[in-house]
């Protein structure tokens, strides 16, 4: 991949950190959807600047325990405290200490977290309205998609994917999901005149682009959601 030097991108995570999984485990930050999207930013050569509506950031624990969604690999550099990623969470901001002019892609990173803010989220909202009117790119993942639902001005008439329904009921977590009277993305998505666009099978690599709007349906998305922003931004 080519490297961009001196380009930037914004990854956007939920503030919300919060008992959410039935056998008391904290919802957040969905660990893979930042890491994958990371590093290829960093390959091509961005520069990465995490960011949330107040500037905190708390891990979804489930996304740190190897399952088959959940890589050993991933999982090994969760845990290493050294990791460039940590220094760079470590210095998260809040969305409105951050200037969107220096930034040629949002990318909107999942958990089930990102459902509690990212739909009332106005500061990383306007983060990701004046990046895509200043022509770049706004991407998200999983859950991430939650993020449009303030942003029908750019994402009304597009096409989008996200974390389906029935990867939720497949999951076990549509009955969390109605507990704290959450919408589920498809919910959100339908609310601002958007198309759905349904993975063929919930689990495996789907991302659409339209425009300069990329969405991608799960975790395992993240890096091809990513590579289509990069694509469409420095290499159109």
């Amino acid at each position: 991949m080519k490297h961009h030097n001196h380009k930037a991108a914004l990854i956007a995570v939920t503030s919300n950190n919060d008992i959410f999984y039935d056998d008391g485990a904290k919802g957040g930050l969905y660990w893979s959807a930042a890491l994958h999207a990371y590093h290829v930013l960093k390959d091509a050569g961005l520069q990465v600047q995490f960011v949330s509506e107040n500037g905190e950031w708390g891990i979804d624990e489930h996304s740190i325990i190897p399952s088959r969604l959940v890589s050993e690999e991933d999982v090994k550099e969760y845990n290493d405290k050294e990791a460039p990623i940590h220094k760079d969470l470590a210095n998260i901001r809040k969305a409105s200490d951050i200037d969107p002019s220096h930034y040629k892609i949002f990318f909107a990173a999942g958990g089930h977290a990102s459902l509690f803010d990212f739909p009332e989220a106005r500061g990383l909202q306007e983060l990701a309205r004046t990046i895509y009117n200043n022509g770049g790119c706004v991407a998200a993942v999983c859950h991430g998609p939650a993020i449009f639902r303030g942003l029908d001005d750019i994402a009304g008439d597009k096409k989008l994917t996200c974390f389906v329904t029935s990867a939720e009921k497949e999951m076990g977590t549509s009955a969390i999901l109605d507990k704290f009277h959450l919408k589920t993305n498809e919910q959100l998505i339908k609310e601002i005149g958007a198309q759905l666009v349904t993975p063929p099978e919930p689990w495996a690599d789907f991302s659409v682009i339209d425009k300069r709007i990329v969405t991608g349906a799960n975790p395992a998305s993240t890096k091809s959601t990513i590579k289509k922003a990069i694509a469409a931004i420095f290499e159109s």
